[in-house]
């Protein structure tokens, strides 16, 4: 057997406690999205009707109007956004990012402001923030901001309950009242399912989802969905035409695993998930709570980080060490938990039962070894 190649280059595969997170390798794809991309590398296609046809496809499978397919969210952000600006406009879509003479102004509610926002920033666009970090933001604020330079509105929906933040039907309605479009950042928004419906049904043109996270396709694919004609615009900004979007390649194997992917995703019954990731979590509590120096429980986020935050979650404190050290302590078994606060935090999105068996046996035995030493001074 040839060796695997992470041992090859001295990597050691981890436990993924944390979730579908961009800097663990996202999700892992199920035998037949790798069949798909296998098939697909056997031979030659024309890549522009490929996305279109595939795009068609997904739309009609997730049942909205058009989809777009791209490298990943953050290609999505950017390219939705040069959608907005140059629209189908060849000398336009040639002339990013360089936005003289274009609507280039992307409005962001200060609550959402986050890194992911670089990606709209690649495409030229001068950001605007509506607002102030931490402080309760009037609609006719960001209403005040709408002029006839403001190219969209971008909302991300992981903050939606921070404070700051209003409530994206508001947001659709300011906006729309003046003529400017509302893209979303739905990155890690699933499950609900079917939430990137409800946010299309409020009235967002354009809602861009991974199809690495929970649609567990290829980590370096997404989708941009809504809109036909905005759809139409995406695609015309993105490879492989000759546009901002054009070094964000989408190969032909990728593009067929993440469309074997979303047959996948809307096959699966996420009640029967729930119901299970559920009991894990339960479960994992109940026996640590056992411990003397672990005080444990299973709940829900309250604040952005790993998204979605419906998915539940098992959380631990020690009562002699930090969660940072105690999430250290956990990562040299090779196992990577989240910590929020005081407290390690499990998420079982990414598990499967005996990798909860696994870190509940590690949580006990790194308490057992602090409390030992904690006794023994």
């Amino acid at each position: 057997m040839t060796e695997n190649l992470m041992t090859r280059l001295g990597l050691n595969p981890v436990v993924n406690a944390i979730g579908t997170m961009t800097m663990l390798g996202g999700s892992l794809m199920d035998p037949s999205v790798l069949d798909a991309m296998r098939e697909a590398s056997k031979s030659y296609v024309e890549l522009a009707e490929l996305h279109d046809r595939a795009g068609a496809y997904i739309a009609e499978l997730l049942g909205v109007e058009g989809a777009c397919i791209t490298c990943g969210a953050a290609a999505g952000m950017t390219i939705a956004t040069a959608a907005c600006m140059a629209g189908k406009d060849p000398l336009k879509i040639e002339q990013l990012p360089n936005t003289l003479e274009m609507r280039n102004t992307c409005v962001v509610l200060a609550a959402h402001d986050s890194p992911f926002i670089q990606g709209i920033r690649m495409a030229g666009a001068r950001i605007v923030m509506a607002g102030e970090k931490n402080s309760r933001l009037e609609p006719q604020e960001l209403a005040s901001l709408l002029n006839d330079q403001v190219a969209c509105v971008f909302y991300i929906a992981e903050s939606t309950e921070v404070v700051g933040s209003l409530p994206l039907s508001e947001v659709i309605a300011i906006a729309h009242a003046h003529n400017v479009p509302v893209l979303v950042d739905a990155a890690a928004e699933i499950p609900p399912q079917t939430s990137y419906k409800e946010m299309l049904s409020l009235g967002a043109d354009l809602v861009i989802l991974s199809g690495g996270k929970e649609l567990r396709g290829p980590q370096s694919s997404g989708l941009i969905l809504g809109r036909l004609d905005l759809i139409a615009c995406c695609n015309a900004n993105g490879c492989p035409h000759h546009s901002i979007g054009r070094p964000m390649k989408v190969d032909k194997e990728t593009i067929a695993g993440l469309t074997r992917a979303v047959e996948l995703y809307l096959a699966k019954d996420y009640s029967v998930e729930m119901v299970r990731w559920k009991a894990w979590m339960a479960e994992m509590v109940a026996l640590c709570v056992q411990h003397p120096s672990l005080t444990c429980y299973e709940g829900y986020p309250k604040n952005p980080g790993v998204q979605p935050t419906i998915i539940p979650r098992a959380y631990f404190r020690h009562s002699e060490i930090g969660s940072e050290q105690f999430a250290d302590e956990l990562k040299k078994l090779g196992i990577w938990v989240w910590v929020e606060n005081e407290w390690i935090v499990v998420n079982p999105q990414c598990l499967d039962y005996k990798q909860v068996e696994l870190i509940t046996q590690s949580i006990i035995a790194v308490a057992s070894v602090f409390s030992n030493k904690q006794h023994a001074l």
